[in-house]
C-alpha cells in the first residue's frame, strides 16, 4: 500500500440530514441533497498537488468524508464572485490510506481558465448518511511564483562580501518556485540575467534541479574600481509557462578591496653564481609565484650601489622568473662580489610588495681532469685464492664525470669476473659476487679488463670498492686494479 499523500486540510462544517446544503456565507446557490441519512458527516477538502496549477496542467482536487459514507458522490463548486458553479464530481471511495473515511477524487482538468478559484467539496449525502460541505479553499490556475536569490564568493572570502581587485567572483544565481506546498510542482527553467552596477555581464541558462533551479557566471573583477559594486540577478522563464518571472532582482553587494599582494616564493634562483659560461650556473634569476594579478620590477645593484640592470614583467598570475647573466651589455663578466637584487611586486589594487635579495657573483669557473689510480696486489684488503679486493680513494672534487674500474689478472676457472661494488645493494663490506651489478669476465690469460661503473651507485662519497673473483673451487690470478675517474674542480 502506498504511503499517504500529506496534505494540507482546509476547516469543515458538518450538515444535518434532509437539509439543502446552501455554500455558506459565500451567496452561493443551494446545491440539492437527494438522501434522507441521517447519520452526521464532515467534509474536508485537501490542497491539491499544484496550487497555482499551471494553465495546461492537470492536478487532482480531493475531498475527504468521514465516517466512510459508502456509496456516494462528491460536488465539487466554484463559489468565487457570489455564484455557485459545478466544476465537476467524483464519486466516494474507501480511502486507501486510512480507514473509517472515504475519498473523492476528482482531476482538474489541464484546459481550466487562468485565475482565481474559490472552491467548496459538498458531499450529497445517501440513504444513510447525512450531507455536509467543506470550507472554502482559495485554487488558482495560472503561472507560479517564483523567488530569485544571487550569491557570490571570491578565493578569499566565500561569503562573497569582499573580494581582491583581479581575483575572479562566482556568481551563483538560485531560482525557487514558491507557490504553495506542491510536492508535484515543474522545475523551474529560464535564464537569470546578471548584472553588475546595471551592466549586463551574464544570461546564463538554469539547470534545473531540486528543489532549486541555479545558475552561475565567474566575473574577472581585473576592470572594476575598488570600492561597493552591486550584483543584481532577475529570473526570466521564456518558453516555461509553468511559472511567473520574479518581479523584483535580488541585490548582491561586493565591496572591492586592494588587498596585499599574494604571491610566495619571491627571491633568487641561487645564493651565489659563476658567469664563466661552462653550463654550470652561468645565470641566476629572480623568481616568484603570484596566485592574483601582479606586475613585477627587478632592479639589480653591484657591491658599490650603482644600478646595474633592470627588467619588468607585466601584470599576470602563476610562477615568474628574470635571468640575470652577470654581464654588461657587450658580454663582459662584471667584477665579483655580492650584488642586491630588488623585487617590487604590484597588484591590481596598487599594493606593493618589495623583497631585497643578496647573490654573490663568483669568478670561479668548472676544471675538468682525469685521474687514474693504480693498487697492486699486496695492497688488496681482501685477499683469498678465490678473492681479490682493492678500495680506492677518489681525489676531492666538485662532481664526478665517468669512472671505469679494470683488473689485470686471469683465472682458468670460468666465469672469472671483475666489477665494483654496488652500495646500494652491499651498504657493508661485502665480498660476494651479489653485491656487484656492473661487471665483465676476468680474462683466461694474463690482461687487462675494465667495466664501466656507476657514479650514482657504485661510489660512496669518494670510496669505490673493486674486487676480482674465480668460480667457485677456482683462483684468481691479479697483479693490479685500477680506477680511471674524470672530474671537475670549481676554482
Amino acid at each position: 500500500m502506498q504511503a499517504p499523500h500529506r496534505r494540507r486540510a482546509v476547516r469543515v462544517t458538518a450538515l444535518v440530514a434532509g437539509a439543502l446544503l446552501a455554500v455558506a456565507g459565500l451567496g452561493g446557490a443551494p446545491a440539492p441533497v437527494r438522501a434522507v441519512g441521517t447519520t452526521p458527516t464532515t467534509t474536508t477538502m485537501y490542497l491539491p498537488d499544484l496550487n497555482p496549477k499551471p494553465a495546461g496542467r492537470t492536478t487532482d482536487l480531493i475531498a475527504i468524508v468521514q465516517p466512510a459514507v459508502g456509496a456516494g458522490t462528491v460536488i465539487f463548486f466554484d463559489t468565487s464572485g457570489g455564484g455557485s458553479v459545478e466544476i465537476g464530481s467524483a464519486p466516494t471511495t474507501l480511502d486507501p490510506y486510512l480507514m473509517g473515511q472515504s475519498r473523492a477524487t476528482y482531476t482538474a482538468p489541464a484546459d481550466m481558465a487562468t485565475g482565481a478559484y474559490q472552491l467548496v467539496a459538498v458531499f450529497q449525502g445517501n440513504d444513510t448518511y447525512a450531507g455536509s460541505q467543506s470550507e472554502p479553499m482559495l485554487f488558482n490556475v495560472g503561472p507560479r511564483p517564483t523567488t530569485t536569490t544571487v550569491a557570490a564568493s571570491s578565493p578569499h572570502d566565500l561569503s562573497g562580501a569582499t573580494a581582491r581587485k583581479g581575483e575572479v567572483l562566482t556568481i551563483s544565481v538560485s531560482v525557487v518556485d514558491t507557490g504553495m506546498y506542491s510536492p508535484n510542482a515543474p522545475l523551474v527553467a529560464g535564464t537569470v540575467e546578471i548584472k553588475v552596477d546595471g551592466a549586463t555581464v551574464g544570461t546564463p541558462t538554469l539547470g534545473a534541479g531540486l528543489p532549486t533551479s541555479q545558475a552561475g557566471v565567474e566575473l574577472p573583477t581585473a576592470g572594476w574600481t575598488l570600492g561597493t559594486h552591486a550584483i543584481t540577478a532577475a529570473y526570466s522563464p521564456g518558453a516555461d509557462t509553468d511559472h511567473a518571472a520574479s518581479s523584483t532582482a535580488v541585490a548582491f553587494n561586493v565591496s572591492l578591496i586592494a588587498g596585499p599582494v599574494d604571491a610566495t616564493g619571491v627571491g633568487l634562483q641561487y645564493a651565489t653564481f659563476y658567469p664563466y659560461k661552462d653550463g654550470y650556473r652561468d645565470t641566476v634569476a629572480a623568481i616568484g609565484s603570484r596566485s592574483a594579478p601582479a606586475s613585477i620590477s627587478v632592479r639589480i645593484y653591484s657591491p658599490a650601489g650603482a644600478l646595474v640592470k633592470s627588467a619588468a614583467v607585466a601584470s599576470g598570475t602563476g610562477a615568474y622568473a628574470v635571468p640575470w647573466n652577470g654581464r654588461t651589455s657587450s658580454g663582459a663578466m662584471r667584477p665579483a662580489g655580492k650584488y642586491k637584487v630588488v623585487q617590487v611586486l604590484t597588484n591590481l589594487g596598487g599594493t606593493h610588495l618589495t623583497v631585497t635579495s643578496y647573490v654573490n657573483l663568483s669568478a670561479k669557473h668548472l676544471y675538468t681532469y682525469t685521474a687514474t689510480l693504480h693498487k697492486g696486489v699486496a695492497a688488496g684488503v681482501f685477499t683469498t685464492k678465490r678473492w681479490i679486493g682493492w678500495e680506492f680513494k677518489l681525489p676531492a672534487a666538485f662532481a664526478y664525470k665517468g669512472l671505469t674500474v679494470s683488473v689485470y689478472g686471469w683465472t682458468a676457472n670460468q666465469p672469472g669476473l671483475l666489477g665494483a661494488q654496488d652500495y646500494t645493494v652491499c651498504p657493508w663490506w661485502g665480498w660476494d659476487p651479489s653485491c656487484v651489478v656492473r661487471s665483465t669476465s676476468v680474462p683466461t690469460a694474463w690482461g687487462w679488463k675494465s667495466v664501466t661503473a656507476s657514479l650514482a651507485l657504485d661510489r660512496l662519497g669518494r670510496a669505490v670498492t673493486v674486487f676480482a673473483w674465480a668460480a667457485p673451487g677456482g683462483t684468481i690470478h691479479a697483479k693490479y686494479a685500477r680506477v680511471r675517474v674524470t672530474y671537475t674542480v670549481l676554482k
